[in-house]
């Protein structure tokens, strides 16, 4: 089964959490929680082909741009999201575009721009006007939802999926697209979660090659995110790399020959597996 790797962009408080959520969950969140980074996995069928999607729902605040290019860098499509009642978040997503094709170096890159909150009309002060010409300045396909009514919401995720496979189509047998953001789902949102500097030597190690690997990359950003240390694991050749962070003890059996590491901080046990 082909896999899709989503990142979904935009200012905060656009309602990138809820469109992510309403998509992978059937669920509405009404309370607004910024986001740092969280990762959904969701199995739909496009066109009659199963289909993986890996969808990362990034930061909108200003404190976490520098964690983007990650982001970009390894994404496959990308739904830029403004909502129709903040003309400041739709002007926000022309650096945002010219960003991603930056770090892509491409000129053509799968994406979808996103009317968010369709639904209050009332408080409409961006024209569908407005979204159109955008689009079309970009190249690229519109849309305007609504989270909280299920408008659309499925058509975005779909789309941007066609997209991908017209731009990157499957070449040969065995290919299951590029690596992975993550492979599990992220239980802590805390972009501390190792530790200031000096406490590296608190880790709980079998393997002295992820202790050093991991040592290295935390002297040099002492307050690496997990998305962070993801892509160093996996630009080390880590593929199956699994990070977990949970205020409970890690029950689960790992096979024998798995390495792994662990750390404490005052809210959660973290462990970095390597299977």
């Amino acid at each position: 089964m082909r896999e899709y790797k989503i990142v979904v962009l935009g200012s905060g408080g656009v309602g990138k959490s809820a469109l992510t959520v309403q998509f992978v969950q059937g669920i509405f969140v009404e309370k607004y929680d910024p986001t740092i980074e969280d990762s959904y996995r969701k199995q739909v069928e496009v066109d009659g082909q199963q289909c993986m999607l890996e969808i990362l729902d990034t930061a909108g605040t200003e404190q976490f741009t520098a964690m983007r290019d990650l982001y970009m860098k390894n994404g496959q499509g990308f739904v830029l999201v403004y909502s129709i009642t903040a003309q400041s978040t739709f002007n926000d997503l022309i650096d945002l575009r010219d960003q991603i094709l930056r770090v892509k170096d491409a000129d053509d890159v799968p994406m979808i721009l996103v009317g968010n909150k369709c639904d209050l009309e009332d408080e409409r002060v961006v024209g569908k006007d407005q979204g159109h010409s955008l689009a079309r300045q970009f190249g690229s396909a519109f849309l305007e939802t609504s989270a909280k009514a299920k408008i659309n919401v499925n058509e975005v995720f779909f789309d941007l999926v066609r997209q991908i496979n017209r731009r990157y189509p499957e070449t040969g047998k065995g290919h299951h697209g590029s690596k992975k953001f993550c492979c599990c789902s992220i239980i802590s949102a805390d972009v501390e979660w190792l530790g200031q500097s000096g406490q590296n030597d608190d880790f709980l190690c079998n393997s002295a090659h992820l202790r050093n690997l991991l040592n290295e990359t935390i002297s040099s950003s002492p307050e690496i995110s997990k998305m962070a240390l993801m892509t160093r694991l996996h630009a080390e050749g880590e593929d199956s790399a699994m990070i977990v962070c949970s205020s409970q003890p890690f029950s689960y059996a790992l096979p024998q020959h798995a390495e792994y590491c662990s750390h404490a901080n005052s809210d959660n046990m973290c462990y970095v597996f390597v299977l």
